[in-house]
């Protein structure tokens, strides 16, 4: 993406949404989601990324891989934010 009004448009849609697609961006039949993880002060811990062939990860997510992946990217800031405050024991 060349033009930086689109890039910012589409950073602000990636925000409102809670995640971001690439349907066949780098690969043709290759579609990516994914999502941040956000510790409980909202710090970026990371993100997720689900890749598959189209015939799995449609163009538009399906609600239940959105939902997946988003409990997911929560459980993980919830568990990163008790590893960082020493709240979780350590095995």
């Amino acid at each position: 993406m060349l033009d930086k009004a689109a890039l910012v448009a589409e950073l602000e849609e990636v925000r409102r949404l809670g995640y971001a697609t690439a349907p066949e961006e780098s690969l043709l039949g290759i579609n990516a989601v994914a999502a941040p993880i956000f510790d409980a002060q909202g710090g970026l811990l990371g993100s997720i990324g689900l890749i598959a062939s189209i015939q799995h990860l449609g163009t538009a997510p399906s609600e239940d891989q959105l939902r997946a992946l988003l409990s997911l990217t929560k459980a993980i800031g919830q568990r990163g934010s008790s590893v960082q405050d020493g709240s979780e024991e350590r095995g």
